[in-house]
């Protein structure tokens, strides 16, 4: 019988030219490697300028970015172009990505930097 690994969170830093939409999808499985269901739960991800920071530049959720699906990669998220957009170019911005299941319990299943760098081509 296969158990869920709560291990902590891994971390994944981005750059991302300032203005693109960044697009990252990964799996949060049990210890065969088989997907979690996940499409029960919500998510919310937060990018803030600092970790002890009470105000958010960024928040995306279960609604607005974030798919929650029930098969590999049952994980993604999209930090829009426009949103991108509004933070500072070479500035690290601090993110997590927690998911709450349907009864309550909150993991943080991903945490990192954003750094938009500056861009070449402007539309």
């Amino acid at each position: 019988m296969a158990t869920v690994v709560k291990p902590k969170a891994p971390e994944v830093n981005f750059e991302i030219a300032h203005g693109d939409t960044l697009e990252y999808a990964f799996s949060w499985s049990d210890s065969d490697g088989v997907a979690l269901p996940l499409s029960a739960y919500t998510a919310l991800m937060q990018l803030k300028l600092t970790k002890e920071s009470a105000t958010s530049e960024v928040e995306i959720t279960h609604l607005t970015g974030v798919t929650l699906t029930d098969a590999k990669p049952n994980i993604s998220f999209t930090v829009s172009a426009t949103d991108i957009n509004s933070l500072t170019i070479n500035t690290p911005y601090f993110y997590d990505l927690q998911l709450t299941s349907a009864g309550g319990v909150i993991t943080t299943i991903l945490t990192g930097t954003i750094v938009p760098v500056q861009d070449v081509s402007r539309p």
